[in-house]
């Protein structure tokens, strides 16, 4: 009795090794939908493409920022997926050619994508093309990320951060740059 018993347990044990090495072998798919979606992916890659951007970078941004969510708005008052603020949007609609801009335009995907790509395409080339500059600055403000490459304790050389003073921002850029290369291994044939 006392084999059998033994026998039984050695067979839940099977059991549940086989349904947790399905699970994990099922977790790419089930991760990819759940955690790491790519809804609005045409205009995301429209958009990308235009500006000339990775849209998988594109794409961990709006992560980061809104969950996907069009009609996000932070505490600050950034909205929509990009989370631009009032006065940036209008700023970026005006260089772009938006006609009749509003601030409700800013929940319509298009117009948000449109927008926020092309101001991460124009921090991107004031910052060499450094992505922890550029979205420091997405997040924090370009006046802020100026003062902190003149500070030593930021900035050895003037033109990268060692350090990021804003707690937000810091975990904001690592943030957005785990999402992207989650987005890479789980996306591989999108660029």
């Amino acid at each position: 009795m006392l084999i059998i018993v033994n026998r039984k347990k050695f067979i839940r044990f099977l059991c549940l090794i086989i349904l947790v090495l399905g699970i994990i072998c099922a977790v790419p798919y089930g991760f990819k939908q759940i955690m790491y979606p790519l809804p609005y992916q045409q205009i995301i890659v429209f958009q990308a493409a235009k500006y000339q951007l990775d849209p998988l970078f594109v794409a961990a941004m709006i992560r980061e920022e809104s969950r996907f969510e069009p009609t996000a708005q932070s505490r600050k008052s950034a909205k929509g997926l990009m989370q631009l603020t009032d006065e940036t949007a209008k700023e970026v609609a005006q260089k772009i050619g938006i006609q009749d801009f509003t601030h409700d335009m800013l929940y319509e995907p298009e117009i948000n994508i449109a927008l926020g790509c092309y101001y991460i395409a124009s921090l991107l080339d004031t910052y060499n093309h450094d992505i922890k500059l550029a979205l420091a600055a997405y997040n924090a403000g370009g006046g802020n990320v100026k003062k902190w490459l003149k500070d030593p304790r930021y900035s050895k050389d003037g033109k990268t951060l060692t350090d990021i003073p804003f707690q937000e921002t810091k975990n904001y850029v690592q943030r957005v740059q785990n999402s992207r290369q989650w987005y890479k291994r789980l996306y591989p044939n999108l660029k």
